[in-house]
């Protein structure tokens, strides 16, 4: 059996020290809550959505939004009073 520490009977809070092995952290209160989340987020979500990607959603966009002007054009011209209709009218 080696000796290692634990096999020596020490507790697991008073074990030997380990070289070469070093862990930094920082506290949750200690951390910035908001570091990087406008450059991170909203710029890169752009980048995705509008530079990367437009031609998934430009096409779709301009098709539906004739499609919008058509419909409205229509029904404005549907909806109008029809001057034969009030010729005798006086």
């Amino acid at each position: 059996m080696r000796s290692t520490a634990i096999a020596m009977g020490k507790h697991f809070g008073s074990l030997g020290k380990m070289y070469g092995e070093y862990r930094f952290s920082l506290a949750p209160n200690e951390q910035s809550v908001w570091k990087g989340f406008f450059k991170g987020v909203i710029v890169n979500n752009f980048k995705n959505y509008f530079v990367y990607q437009w031609h998934y959603f430009l096409p779709q966009a301009i098709g539906f939004y004739m499609l919008y002007d058509w419909a409205n054009k229509a029904n404005a011209q549907s909806h109008r009073k029809d001057p034969a209709d009030y010729a005798n009218d006086k």
